[in-house]
């Protein structure tokens, strides 16, 4: 492929946090969507075991811990806007929030 006149022999695609952090990312903004939706943090063990699994069977691991209530779903909607006002903090140099 030719790019502004340079052949490009290969590119990589980072799409599972080989080069960028973005489990942190992730991992933070659950926590605190968790928190502020459902009134308790989720556990790192939670996290952790969701990872690799489709979105059906993490809510039904995060369900099995916290019950049939856990708001899993809204707390992943919820996510992506903190994810936007976070990552926009954290780019102007701010600390991440525990």
């Amino acid at each position: 492929m030719i790019f502004k006149e340079i052949t490009i022999q290969a590119a990589i695609f980072d799409m599972d946090g080989t080069m960028f952090d973005t489990e942190r990312l992730r991992f933070t903004t659950l926590r605190l969507a968790s928190a502020e939706l459902f009134g308790e943090t989720i556990s790192d063990e939670i996290l952790i075991g969701s990872l690799g699994l489709t979105a059906r069977k993490a809510e039904e691991l995060a369900k099995s811990r916290y019950g049939e209530h856990y708001p899993y779903r809204h707390s992943k909607t919820g996510r992506r806007t903190r994810a936007g006002t976070y990552s926009q903090a954290w780019g102007a140099g701010q600390e991440w929030p525990e």
